[in-house]
């Protein structure tokens, strides 16, 4: 989203910047409107940003429990959703995380590595390595450098795949195996699609993968429009917190969750998230009044 501003072009506007959150956080949805292009700052000499919200003073879990026992976390339409689909069909939830080999520039390709898949219960779906069948580790690091990529090896595919060796990765499963698994368990556009990111990456690489499969994404994932990415609604919802990476709310939130030792492992990324969602709208959450 953007506003152009004639004469200011130097000026910014993004639904996710501080003043945006802010003034969202304050006005009731129906009402709701983007600020005044004046309202925002010059990019030039950047500085830290102010924080501004309830969440300005949540620093750790014991802070966040305490603005919570003030102000509990508002929960908006997707979370009521994902609230009432939690209760009554909560195979109809898929949580999805990918983990993706890192691209230095967004000309080159993207490379799937990892997938998991949850159910609304946290049960798991699938969770393995994506692999094209008979590739080795060997051959998927030759086929990087083919696609430009200079140093396989230091961009995560090592920590997913393994050593770069001769050899199959370990629990592997093909794209169309995966699919395969994922449509079995009812996955289709009416489903609730859940994933932790700003602008559908997962949702993304699920077509890639569905394509990859030899077909149709359109027949199998929710439209975009159905689909919960949870962070811009947690962002309205607390804004002021110095960070939204996922680690970082699930640590305020449940510092004990043994999976935040292994973040970004696919089967660990979709656990936390599962489990901040869960305790947004039971045990933090009050539903948002008409």
């Amino acid at each position: 989203m953007a506003i152009f501003v004639p004469g200011l072009r130097r000026y910014t506007v993004a639904p996710t910047c501080d003043f945006c959150i802010y003034v969202m956080s304050l006005i009731s949805r129906p009402l709701a409107s983007l600020p005044l292009p004046f309202s925002f700052r010059d990019r030039h000499g950047l500085v830290p940003k102010k924080r501004v919200g309830i969440g300005k003073s949540i620093d750790n879990h014991v802070s966040f429990h305490m603005v919570m026992q003030r102000e509990p976390l508002r929960i908006p339409p997707r979370a009521e959703y994902f609230q009432s689909l939690k209760l009554t069909s909560p195979l109809r939830i898929f949580v999805i995380d990918f983990e993706t080999v890192y691209r230095p520039t967004p000309n080159l390709p993207q490379y799937l590595l990892e997938v998991t898949a949850r159910d609304g219960n946290g049960k798991i779906i699938v969770s393995c390595i994506i692999n094209k069948t008979g590739v080795t580790n060997t051959m998927f690091a030759d086929e990087l450098r083919r696609a430009g990529y200079t140093n396989p090896d230091e961009l995560g595919v090592r920590r997913h795949r393994g050593p770069t060796e001769n050899k199959l990765p370990h629990n592997a499963k093909t794209p169309k195996e995966i699919v395969d698994i994922l449509i079995a368990a009812g996955l289709d556009p009416s489903a609730l699609w859940i994933e932790y990111s700003r602008g559908y990456f997962d949702r993304q690489c699920m077509t890639l993968l569905i394509k990859n499969a030899g077909m149709s994404p359109e027949s199998i994932l929710p439209p975009r429009h159905k689909c919960w990415t949870v962070l811009q609604d947690f962002m309205l919802c607390l804004p002021g917190l110095a960070s939204y990476k996922l680690g970082r709310i699930a640590k305020l939130m449940h510092p004990e969750n043994p999976d935040l030792q292994r973040l970004h492992y696919s089967d660990a990324d979709t656990a936390v998230l599962l489990d901040v969602l869960n305790l947004w709208v039971f045990k933090y959450g009050r539903l948002e009044t008409p």
